[in-house]
């Protein structure tokens, strides 16, 4: 089965993603989440009412979610979002 994984370190990336998994799911091409924590509350994806936010949009999608431990037991093209501050 081909796979598109996404490491979610933010819950602002989740909608970078989406049309991502849209157009995965169009091609018969499974999306997981890999989560982790942010030591940020305003963007822990598992803080607040972030993971029922996420929740919702997994099963919206019918994305897989899982542990960013797991992120190497699937093959596929991974993406994440990175930010650079310049100061």
């Amino acid at each position: 089965m081909k796979y598109i994984n996404f490491v979610v370190g933010a819950v602002g990336w989740v909608q970078y993603f989406i049309p991502l998994v849209i157009e995965g799911n169009k091609r018969n091409i499974k999306s997981n989440f890999f989560m982790r924590q942010n030591p940020k509350d305003y963007a822990d994806p598992y803080g607040n009412n972030h993971l029922g936010q996420i929740k919702q949009i997994v099963k919206k999608y019918n994305i897989n979610i899982f542990p960013m431990s797991d992120i190497l037991k699937f093959e596929g093209l991974t993406f994440f979002a990175a930010f650079t501050i310049m100061t």
